[in-house]
């Protein structure tokens, strides 16, 4: 019987990366870190965004900036709620490395599906500060990946969103 990419990764390969952050306290408390302060500060640039955006640039593109990540948002979550599929600490016998008490709502990630459109809305103002986003919501979605809280295809199905939303309203 063939195992698929993904149980195999929970089955032989997660179980290495949480044992290695579980010797490594230094590292999980990092990892831990990540997951939490990536995603603050990937919001506090999004509200400075806004706010530069209500400021220096037009009323038009303020609300483009807020209207475009929150229709994703609320997509996200819809979709979730809809789908609820399992977490990877559901089906397979791991532990998260992050404290999580969610069983579903695994798929999209909506933590990768924000972060990917704060980046596009970064690039719509600042090729440079887009850049610097895209390399945080990666970061995010790794730390994710990392902990066991979702799996790939959750990860890459955030990405997919929020590239649709970019692509169809920042471009």
């Amino acid at each position: 019987m063939r195992h698929s990419p993904e149980s195999r990764y929970y089955k032989c390969v997660y179980p290495r990366i949480s044992a290695f952050f579980c010797r490594h306290t230094a590292a999980h408390r990092l990892l831990r870190a990540l997951c939490r302060i990536l995603p603050l500060l990937c919001g506090a640039a999004y509200a400075g965004m806004l706010v530069f955006s209500l400021i220096c640039r037009s009323r038009a593109v303020f609300l483009k900036e807020l209207l475009i990540p929150a229709s994703l948002f609320i997509s996200v979550t819809l979709l979730r709620r809809k789908l609820d599929f399992p977490r990877p600490y559901s089906v397979y016998p791991v532990r998260p490395l992050i404290s999580k008490e969610k069983y579903g709502q695994s798929f999209p990630s909506r933590h990768a599906a924000s972060a990917f459109i704060i980046a596009a809305a970064g690039f719509f103002l600042s090729v440079p500060l887009g850049a610097g986003l895209m390399a945080v919501a990666f970061l995010i979605s790794l730390s994710r990946l990392l902990a066991g809280v979702h799996f790939l295809r959750d990860i890459l199905a955030g990405w997919g969103l929020g590239a649709v939303f970019g692509i169809l309203f920042f471009i």
